[in-house]
């Protein structure tokens, strides 16, 4: 009988994500190795595979990995085999009490971190024979909200369950990436890969809502463990993933770990501290180079049309919600005071306005542009966001300085669209959409310039963005102002909502597709250091 071309390790094997990947690998004929706590639930996972799926090429491996000597035991049994061409690290714990191994580590961060660590450089001489190979370390996102506490990693002083697992899975982010750079010399690659939010009894200690959460909502809206199953075994496996090393792999597009895990001084670091931990050589393999650059591509265009479409509709119906509910609270403003209250709090649901749609087009923009700071662009899209909304009100403040009529701008302002549009629809339905065009140039110009100064450190081209952004929105912001002009004060407060969803959803694809144009002549503006 031929054997299997491949042979895999699944950590962690025995339910959820692992059992549920181990079973897609033995369906793909691939030579799988169970590995459980301990020998009777490896071995019971095993027999279920074969049961269940006629698998043959199936082996039970176990270990503690809250043990370093398990570890050292399980990496034995594995060194039996002929080759190892993955190893995947998908064992890990999050424990609500702190609790210490019998070698007096914390439990989270020697399950996430230290075990997978002794793991690889126990195989890699296996890894090396079997060239090219593969680790997968099944991350989290996360690994980008952790903190290393450098003066205590164990946690004596600050455990609480979330900062101990947010700080194991940065340094197991940090790990992969050195592992990345030391090992490339030798035919293996290293990938991060997260699975997202999946049904498992992954958190089955916790209590309190965070328990409630996870047993109840967790359970029925979460991704179900085979369809993980088979993105992380596509990971594992796939020919597209083998010449690439150090990628964060999210939904089989490939990307960076956050920022924090690509601190070089932090992995060297961290990688001289585990060693001490282990009592490893730190030398062993030597320090690597820089890794070469990703494949990597522009969002494709149903990708940035669902981006800034779903930003625009939700931010455009938060804007909304906002007015309507001061609205409610104090009513329609009448003195000038009121009137600068409603000012202020339409600049809020600006920022929340911008808020959305940054986020948004951040998410979708990392896949070409990891290095993009989240940060960075989602304020400079608040800013302008935020800023537009305070000088469309200031229009109808001033002009009820001077005495004028009002009574549209408050309108407006429940409407979800800016109270100077609504001001200007006077001269008729011509004179809304030549103000909304006028108007809508210079805010799109202005969030193109504030997002164009984020991006021009990674591509070339700003001023095509600059232009697509003005383009979109002077095309899309007539549909807000008309939307705004069928408001009247007794239009139900769930058909302004619906609405401005509808507006702000018509304007986004204006927006988008604009954008998108001029994205295609952008470049980028180096390679990835």
């Amino acid at each position: 009988m031929d054997q299997p071309a491949k042979t895999v390790l699944v950590t962690g094997a025995t339910s959820g994500i692992g059992f549920a990947t181990a079973a897609e690998f033995a369906r793909r004929s691939v030579r799988v190795l169970v590995h459980g706590r301990t020998q009777a639930s490896a071995q019971a996972a095993a027999a279920q595979l074969v049961a269940q799926h006629g698998a043959r090429a199936v082996r039970a491996v176990w270990g503690d990995l809250g043990v370093l000597a398990e570890v050292r035991a399980l990496a034995a049994q594995v060194a039996q085999e002929p080759r190892l061409d993955v190893l995947m690290h998908n064992a890990g714990l999050e424990r609500w009490e702190r609790t210490l191994t019998p070698d007096g580590n914390e439990l989270t961060l020697a399950v996430n971190h230290l075990a997978p660590f002794l793991l690889t450089r126990l195989l890699t001489p296996l890894l090396e024979r079997s060239r090219p190979a593969r680790v997968v370390f099944v991350s989290s996102v996360v690994h980008g909200w952790g903190q290393l506490h450098w003066d205590d990693l164990h946690g004596r002083t600050w455990y609480t369950p979330e900062s101990a697992y947010y700080q194991s899975k940065l340094a197991a982010a940090l790990a992969a990436g050195e592992f990345a750079r030391r090992l490339a010399p030798q035919g293996v690659s290293v990938l991060l890969a997260p699975p997202g939010l999946t049904s498992t009894r992954f958190g089955r200690d916790f209590r309190g809502v965070a328990g409630w959460w996870a047993r109840s909502v967790g359970a029925r809206l979460f991704r179900k463990p085979a369809e993980v199953a088979r993105e992380l075994a596509s990971v594992c496996l796939d020919d597209r993933f083998a010449a690439v090393s150090g990628a964060y792999v999210n939904r089989l597009e490939l990307g960076l770990p956050s920022e924090k895990a690509r601190s070089r001084d932090d992995a060297l670091r961290l990688w001289t501290w585990t060693c001490q931990q282990l009592q490893l050589p730190a030398d062993d393999p030597p320090p690597g180079g820089d890794l070469p650059p990703l494949p990597l591509r522009r969002p494709r265009l149903a990708q940035w049309v669902r981006a800034v479409v779903s930003g625009e509709a939700l931010g455009f119906t938060a804007t909304a919600l906002i007015a309507l509910a001061a609205l409610a609270v104090g009513g329609r403003p009448v003195t000038l005071g009121d009137r600068a209250v409603a000012l202020l709090i339409m600049g809020i649901a600006g920022t929340v306005e911008g808020a959305l749609l940054g986020w948004f087009q951040w998410r979708a923009l990392r896949r070409w542009l990891p290095e993009l700071s989240a940060r960075r662009f989602v304020a400079a899209t608040v800013a302008v966001a935020a800023g537009g909304w305070l000088l469309g009100m200031s229009v109808p403040l001033i002009v009820a300085a001077t005495g004028a009529d009002t009574g549209a701008a408050t309108a407006a302002a429940a409407g979800a669209a800016t109270a100077a549009a609504t001001a200007a629809s006077a001269p008729g339905p011509l004179g809304v959409i030549l103000f909304a065009l006028g108007f809508g140039a210079l805010t799109g110009a202005l969030f193109g310039a504030a997002q164009g100064a984020v991006l021009t450190r990674h591509v070339r081209g700003v001023a095509r963005w600059i232009g697509g952004n003005a383009l979109g929105w002077a095309m899309g912001l007539p549909l807000s102002y008309l939307a705004a002009s069928m408001a009247g004060a007794h239009t139900p407060g769930w058909q302004m909502l619906g609405m401005s969803a509808m507006a702000g959803a018509g304007m986004g694809l204006f927006v988008s597709l604009a954008t998108y144009l001029a994205m295609q002549k952008m470049e980028l503006a180096a390679p990835r250091p």
